[in-house]
């Protein structure tokens, strides 16, 4: 059951950005799964949902023309700030839900990372998405498998204050496929049990790198993300 406060519960949340920001890997580890799974792209209309600092999809804005949408003012705050330190200055910005997000723009390529679990509605969330998704358009998109034990752990020891959308890999592949995606190629990756945020944020990178590039060990990591095509 969605709270009827959720959107205000999830910006108080991500709005102290160090709930989100007091460790960097995990924002670096997922630049570079999209930077593969993307590739060198130019001349291109990116949207980076749920953007945070920028830091995943702000290279982008060299060769490309960027929108950075994020629920959290303090997120685009230092969205703008990693900007201007890169020589930005050609992104677009907008501050709200992807829910109340609207525009008449259609986007070769979407960015859509940690922010299936907050949504109040994926399902509608991902046909807004469609809607202004060109023809053959490119999906990134990620979730935490919760048929993992770990998924479960995490969240069970979520001190956010609005509930979480827990999303198996099976469910979400039943999703994309009825709402006219498929899956083109697939990253599995991290397995960081309760406590282990304490470690360095050094080591936590090598550890998540580890199960990104070992084949064996990312078929046991609870973050998956997709790269979908537009049916």
């Amino acid at each position: 059951m969605i709270l009827k406060n959720h959107l205000g519960e999830v910006l108080k949340f991500f709005n102290d950005t160090d709930n989100y920001l007091h460790k960097t890997f995990g924002v670096r580890v997922r630049s570079k799964i999209v930077n593969e799974l993307l590739g060198d792209i130019e001349n291109k209309n990116i949207l980076d949902v749920g953007c945070g600092n920028g830091l995943i999809s702000l290279e982008y804005a060299k060769v490309n023309k960027l929108t950075l949408v994020d629920i959290s003012n303090n997120m685009l705050a230092l969205a703008k700030d990693n900007a201007q330190l890169m020589g930005i200055d050609s992104v677009d910005y907008y501050q709200g839900s992807i829910e109340d997000f609207d525009s008449s723009k259609k986007y070769d390529s979407m960015i859509v990372i940690g922010i299936l679990s907050h949504l109040k509605s994926i399902n509608s969330t991902i046909i807004k998405l469609k809607k202004i998704l060109k023809r053959e358009g490119d999906l990134i998109i990620q979730f935490s498998d919760y048929s993992s034990i770990i998924t479960k752990m995490n969240i069970f020891l979520s001190k956010r204050n609005y509930p979480i959308n827990k999303l198996t890999k099976d469910e979400m592949l039943q999703i994309i496929d009825s709402l006219g995606f498929k899956l083109k190629s697939e990253i599995q990756y991290s397995i960081l049990l309760p406590g282990m945020g304490r470690l360095p944020d050094k080591i936590l990178y090598h550890l998540t790198m580890l199960t990104y590039k070992n084949s064996f060990l990312s078929n046991y990591g609870t973050e998956i993300i997709w790269h979908l095509k537009k049916k």
